[in-house]
């Protein structure tokens, strides 16, 4: 090959390099530019889900979110047959505004051919709490379960986040008092189950299940 041949042959040579290292550095930049896109993009969607998760963070600690709270039996005087009541908060939430309405459903049997207002208020007992802190007890009197074998409590609930009712059922067992209840929360047509706590040897129906009426 000449010379005039060779300096032909390099001056292509150089040409397509430069095209070849170019388009190297174009696609290489392309790849960078989409990382930094995803990445910007992924950065931005965590942002986003932290500024959700703060907001109802944020309205759940206002209203009392999925915290709830009822109403507990203790130290039970299997003589006197009188227990504590205590109110008991679960939930990572502060509750507000709580009320306790106790309904007395041996009473209200016996008023069911005569429910004017007065007889209504002699069967049940009713608790402004206020607000209560997560998981924390409140004493709030005490209750008189009477000298039959059986006793039977509706106890509706009302807070800023909701209404609640719950269901206690006592049976006089062994002279022992024995204490099964639930707690359930209205959503749209569904009662959810928020708490059931059953006592062992709490007799049950023929199919082991607790008659919650």
């Amino acid at each position: 090959m000449d010379k005039q041949s060779k300096k032909i042959f390099i001056r292509s040579f150089d040409g397509a390099g430069v095209i070849f290292i170019a388009a190297i550095v174009a696609a290489f930049g392309g790849v960078m530019a989409a990382w930094e896109a995803r990445k910007f993009e992924s950065e931005v969607k965590a942002k986003n889900e932290e500024i959700v998760r703060l907001n109802n963070y944020i309205l759940s600690s206002i209203t009392g979110g999925d915290s709830f709270c009822y109403l507990a039996l203790a130290n039970i005087n299997n003589v006197s047959n009188r227990a504590l009541l205590t109110a008991i908060s679960k939930g990572r939430y502060p509750l507000y505004d709580v009320h306790f309405r106790i309904v007395d459903l041996e009473e209200l049997y016996k008023i069911k051919d005569n429910m004017t207002f007065e007889n209504l208020k002699k069967t049940e007992r009713t608790f402004n709490v206020g607000n209560i802190h997560p998981n924390v007890a409140r004493m709030l009197g005490t209750i008189e379960l009477g000298a039959k074998n059986e006793k039977e409590y509706n106890v509706f609930i009302s807070a800023r986040n909701g209404v609640f009712t719950q269901l206690i059922r006592l049976k006089h067992i062994n002279e022992e008092w024995k204490t099964a209840t639930k707690v359930l929360k209205r959503e749209g047509d569904n009662n959810i189950v928020l708490l059931e706590k059953i006592d062992e040897k709490f007799s049950s129906n023929e199919n082991g299940e607790v008659d919650w009426k």
